[in-house]
C-alpha cells in the first residue's frame, strides 16, 4: 500500500500543476525563453544608454518595481521617473549589464523569471581605474501584450554577495 501511495503522489502533484505551454526543461517553451532573453538584453541596452523612452516601453502601465534599499515604485511613470533620477545623479558609468536566466516558467500570457544580473560600472571621474562589477539576484514577472511583446509586470532584485 505504501509503495502504491508513493507512486501515486508524484503523478497527483504533476496533475495539479497549472496549465502551461509545451514545457522545456526549465518550464517555458523555447520561443518564450528566447523572447524573454531578448527583452532582458533590450532592457540592459536601454539602461546602459540611459534611454528612459526605451525603458518605458518595457513596462506595463501598472508595473511595480521593488529594489533593495529604495521605496517601491508603482506604475510605469514612477519606475521610469526613478530610473531617470538615478541616471541624473549617479557618479559612475554603466559599461555593461549581463543577465543570466536561472529559471523561467510561463503560461499563455504570463511568465516568471529568476536569475542573476551583473552591472559593470566605473567611476566617471576615474576612467583609469578597473571597473567594478555588482551582482544581484532578481525575480521578474512578465505579461504578454496584445502586440506580442513581453513587458515587465513586477520586478524585484537584491544584492548578491556571490559573483
Amino acid at each position: 500500500m505504501r509503495r502504491a501511495l508513493l507512486m501515486f503522489l508524484p503523478a497527483a502533484t504533476l496533475a495539479c500543476r497549472p496549465a502551461t505551454k509545451s514545457l522545456t526543461v526549465d518550464g517555458a517553451p523555447a520561443d518564450v525563453r528566447a523572447a524573454i532573453q531578448r527583452a532582458d538584453d533590450d532592457w540592459a541596452k536601454a539602461y546602459v544608454a540611459g534611454d528612459t523612452a526605451a525603458l518605458a516601453r518595457m513596462y506595463v502601465d501598472d508595473a511595480v518595481s521593488m529594489q533593495a534599499d529604495t521605496i517601491d515604485e508603482a506604475g510605469r511613470a514612477a519606475i521610469v521617473g526613478g530610473l531617470a533620477g538615478e541616471f541624473a545623479v549617479r557618479n559612475d558609468t554603466v559599461l555593461a549589464v549581463k543577465t543570466d536566466i536561472v529559471s523561467l516558467e510561463s503560461t499563455d500570457s504570463l511568465a516568471w523569471e529568476s536569475g542573476r544580473v551583473a552591472f559593470t560600472r566605473r567611476l566617471r571621474a576615474r576612467t583609469d581605474t578597473m571597473p567594478h562589477i555588482g551582482h544581484y539576484k532578481y525575480v521578474t514577472f512578465w505579461q504578454l501584450g496584445p502586440d506580442g511583446r513581453w513587458r515587465i509586470r513586477r520586478d524585484i532584485s537584491v544584492a548578491d554577495s556571490r559573483p
